[in-house]
Formats: C-alpha cells, structure tokens, sequence
C-alpha cells in the first residue's frame, strides 16, 4: 500500500497532487497540507499535527484529526509515526519544500529514523531513500539524469542501466558522491550495502512511477 503524506510547503501544482492521490491507497495531511487537498477537493483519511497553520480543520470531522502538541517533533514526524500505524508499503512525500532548508533537511533523519520505504516528489526530481541491504529497480526512462547522494555510512553501490556504472564504488558523506549520471535503459537497478543514501531522478512531478 502506498500512503501520501501532503505536507504544507510549496504546491506542486493540482494536476500533479491528483495525479499521486489518485496513484495512492491512503492520503494523509500534516497540518497545513490540507489546503492543497482542499484545493482539489480531496478529503484525506487523517489529518496530524499541532493544527497551528491549518486555520479551516475545525470544519472536519474531529475523528480525521490527529492533533499532537509535542513542540519537540516535527509534523512530518508525525505524518510519519501516524504511517506506521497505517503499515504501508511506501510513504510519498508530497507539497514538502516550504523555502525552510532546516525542515527539508530534517526530513532525511526523519525519514532514516522511522524505519519505512520514503520517497519524495519535488518540482523537478523524485528522491527514494535506499537502505543498507536495497536491491531492487527503478524505472525511470532512458536519459534522465541520476545522482546518487549518501547519507550515513560508506555505502558501496552497484549498478546496472547507468552511462557510467557503478560497480561497487563507495559513497561516503564528505569524500564521495554520484552527480549526474544518467540512465540509459527504461530501468535502472542498484544494489547497496553499508549505509542510507538517496537516489535523485530527474522526473515530473506529476509523473507517477511505479516504483
């Protein structure tokens, strides 16, 4: 199952949030996110946080909100501790960049800390967390550009459908990363060990992928 989380930073445009609503099994707001669901009238099965940017939740149904004061986490912690409850497959991160580097940042120790599959869908790239032990595929269509960026950990990848292969190189925060490459075939595969790093593909955002 997937579950989108709308966040309340930057919209990404109504088509491309109906696009993942209508490609998701759960949708879930953190606070202000419910206006951009508003915005294409989209009622979500939660709505968490600390309610103090989502100035019209008190027209919903008391039982859809979620309300936690905790001033030590984030909404998006929240989103993502309400995920776990869900026990979905993967977490779609949506409407998230609010023009506050701090929070988006955030957002990586978050994701690594709860433990769930985590994408996110930004204006120009999808963003998959991968973690130690990842093998899979991803498609992505040929020529699009493909960064690879860690996180914690030397991460020794190895790829497969990229113009210049990875094969078994390390990745480490500070001494080593992978800058646009880019996919050659209509799917990419990767296999990681060591460490949490993200896969950065160049996509629309209203260009939802299987994966």
């Amino acid at each position: 199952m997937r579950l989108l989380g709308v966040l309340g930073g930057e919209s990404i445009g109504r088509e491309a949030l109906a696009a993942w609503v209508a490609a998701s099994d759960i949708i879930v707001a953190a606070d202000a996110g419910i206006h951009h669901l508003e915005a294409i009238s989209v009622m979500p099965q939660l709505i968490v946080g600390d309610m103090d940017s989502a100035s019209l939740a008190q027209e919903y149904d008391h039982e859809l909100i979620s309300i936690d004061k905790d001033e030590h986490r984030s909404d998006l912690e929240k989103l993502l501790t309400a995920a776990q409850r869900f026990g979905v497959d993967q977490v779609v991160l949506i409407c998230i960049h609010g023009g506050r580097m701090d929070h988006f940042l955030a957002s990586f120790s978050a994701a690594i800390a709860c433990g769930l599959n985590i994408r996110w869908v930004l204006p120009h790239e999808h963003v998959a967390l991968l973690r130690p032990g990842f093998q899979g595929g991803f498609s992505t269509g040929p020529a699009k550009r493909i960064s690879l960026l860690p996180l914690e950990g030397e991460c020794s990848v190895r790829s497969q459908g990229l113009r210049w292969e990875l094969t078994h190189t390390v990745l480490d925060v500070g001494k080593h990363v992978s800058l646009s490459n880019e996919s050659t075939t209509e799917a990419i595969s990767l296999q990681v060990s060591g460490g949490h790093l993200v896969l950065i593909v160049e996509q629309l955002p209203f260009e939802v992928p299987p994966w």
